[in-house]
């Protein structure tokens, strides 16, 4: 996985979520995230292979936990369009499971 603040406006994202006050909000649109640096990771997915978080993953769940166990509350949408793309496939089962 690329890190967060290697994509475009990621710098700034990833400052925001880590020094929110009360509550932060995402939405997300895309159906697919080319060139996310996920490769990877899709290609692990359809091969029916486990799933393993790498350091950035791990890291930013880390995050999260603590801006929850400090009260902080977060919340993330993703709209979804049927057919679900293989993307979304991978998204909905590894990245958010």
């Amino acid at each position: 996985m690329r890190p967060q603040h290697d994509l475009p406006g990621g710098a700034d994202l990833l400052q925001r979520f880590q020094a929110f006050r009360y509550s932060v909000f995402r939405l997300e649109t895309l159906q697919v995230h080319a060139g996310s640096g996920e490769e990877e990771g899709i290609a692990a997915f359809h091969r029916g292979e486990p799933y393993i978080p790498d350091a950035v993953e791990m890291a930013y769940a880390g995050m999260v936990r603590a801006h929850r166990a400090a009260g902080k509350v977060w919340q993330r949408v993703h709209a979804v369009r049927e057919p679900i793309s293989d993307y979304m496939a991978y998204e909905l089962t590894w990245e958010y499971g």
